[in-house]
């Protein structure tokens, strides 16, 4: 492996003591002048110096565990899990200052490319259309300016990880969350569904924890699926797992729980599927798919029937709901003639109206200014992330997002290959997973408000940061001299049999 860049000096000055005391002071005077955004910036800030000056490059190791643990909370209980802590520093915020101190600590070792530049743009371009409402909006514009903040976690995970190891090692950690996921899964919805108000939930926490959300489970279900299928669950020779059999039963019964609840859930974690087919065609998928056909041929003439808290689970329902994703009738027609409304509304004032260059910007209420509060139930944006990215930041802001995000998956899809020639299973299986797992967000995204807020976007944030590592540790290897047969055959590679 060729020889990495000299880190930044790791160690704290001693003007971090001083420092800090500005940025604390800063973040008291602004608060008190109600400007919760900028406390909340100087407040991240002075927790990102105080991390980085008392654990300097430990500091990797802590975000990147600490990290797991967070996004397993995320899956788990959603957004009754995002107001863990008090405002404006929520877990997520915390977390991210954790991940900039590490960052600082640690230094850039890797290259700046076009897809980094374009994410600094979008941060910035977020800037600029977020500062103007700070003192007008206030916290609001804190809450909106997510969408583009928590992107500051892919820049951290590019920069943090740098090995294949660190690769390995989060692999078994997904490895053990996938279990346990797919078995509380029916728990939670059950509780969220049947007692859901007398769930415990954070203090000033408007939704209780776990908070159970279809759309969101129907991305983490595409990506169990991809994991499992790409051979990854299965890990080094004996080591001890749940069965695969039980997980794809889990699966299933998840499954089931998100047509009934979500169309755009089920329509994630199908079309996850169905991509990891075309990447991945193989004889092992034969027997899971056939089995599948034959549990749905027998539900259609048996058409059991059973009813949980209110909600019919039968075969004709199932296949009703689902097929309600192409139907226009009934009640979709209306959803749909209102999301293409508003989003008309929105195309109209901006590539035609007044707003064409900044958007409305952060911390407008969207759905009030647009006239469709009556139907957003109280939601703030159009469902849609792309339509959020054009309301808010304008046409720079849509074109700087869709460069990037079509970059990302044009580049994810160059690497895939790349490693499929090369016969490297290892890398092939790590950026297939993570294209689906980012391809199931952005169909979620499409039809929720999945990137506006904490569960979904450092989620998928993270993800887009991983897949950044993964071409370039890939790159780093290709250049490298080839490995001696032992490093070419160990553990690592052992994991994605």
């Amino acid at each position: 492996m060729t020889a990495l860049p000299a880190a930044i000096n790791p160690r704290p000055s001693w003007l971090i003591v001083p420092g800090a005391l500005v940025l604390a002071l800063a973040a008291g005077r602004v608060g008190a002048m109600g400007s919760p955004f900028l406390a909340a910036v100087a407040a991240v800030a002075f927790l990102a110096i105080g991390f980085y000056a008392f654990l300097g490059t430990r500091l990797r190791g802590l975000f990147l565990g600490f990290l797991v643990i967070v996004l397993a909370g995320y899956a788990f209980g959603g957004r009754g899990f995002a107001y863990m802590g008090a405002a404006p520093l929520y877990i997520g915020e915390v977390t991210l200052a954790i991940g900039v101190g590490a960052v600082f600590a640690n230094g850039f070792h890797n290259r700046f490319g076009g897809l980094h530049y374009l994410l600094l743009a979008f941060i910035g371009w977020g800037l600029l259309t977020t500062v103007p409402y700070i003192s007008p909006v206030g916290v609001d514009a804190l809450r909106d300016a997510a969408f583009w903040g928590y992107s500051v976690f892919a820049l951290a995970m590019w920069a943090l990880v740098t090995r294949r190891e660190q690769f390995v090692t989060l692999i078994r950690a997904y490895r053990f969350i996938v279990p346990v996921f797919l078995f509380l899964l029916p728990v939670i919805w059950l509780a969220h569904t049947n007692i859901q108000g007398t769930l415990p939930r954070f203090p000033n926490a408007p939704v209780p924890f776990p908070f159970f959300k279809a759309g969101d489970v129907g991305v983490h279900l595409a990506g169990v699926a991809a994991f499992i299928l790409l051979g990854l669950y299965r890990g080094e020779r004996g080591s001890r797992r749940v069965p695969e059999l039980f997980l794809w039963l889990a699966w299933g019964l998840g499954l089931m729980i998100v047509v009934l609840t979500n169309r755009g859930g089920f329509l994630s974690a199908a079309v996850g599927i169905a991509a990891l087919v075309v990447l991945r065609p193989s004889f092992k998928m034969v027997p899971i798919f056939a089995a599948g056909a034959v549990l749905v041929v027998l539900a259609a003439v048996v058409n059991p029937s059973i009813t949980i808290n209110g909600n019919e689970f039968s075969a004709d329902r199932v296949t009703g709901r689902a097929s309600s994703i192409v139907d226009r009738e009934g009640e979709r027609q209306g959803t749909i003639e209102w999301r293409m409304d508003w989003w008309g509304t929105i195309i109209g004032y901006t590539f035609q109206g007044e707003y064409f260059w900044t958007g409305k910007g952060f911390g407008a209420d969207l759905a009030a200014e647009d006239g469709f509060l009556g139907q957003s139930v109280g939601l703030r944006s159009p469902h849609n992330a792309t339509m959020t990215a054009l309301a808010r930041m304008g046409v720079p802001g849509l074109m700087i997002w869709l460069a990037f995000h079509v970059g990302f998956g044009l580049s994810m899809l160059k690497a895939y290959l790349s490693a499929q020639r090369r016969g490297d299973l290892f890398w092939s299986s790590i950026i297939a997973w993570l294209l689906i797992y980012w391809g199931a967000g952005i169909i979620n995204g499409s039809f929720d408000v999945y990137w506006e807020g904490p569960q979904g976007a450092i989620w998928m944030w993270t993800v887009i940061g991983l897949g950044l590592a993964a071409m370039e540790i890939q790159r780093r290897e290709q250049l490298a001299p080839p490995p001696s047969s032992e490093a070419a055959h160990g553990p690592p590679r052992q994991l994605a049999r």
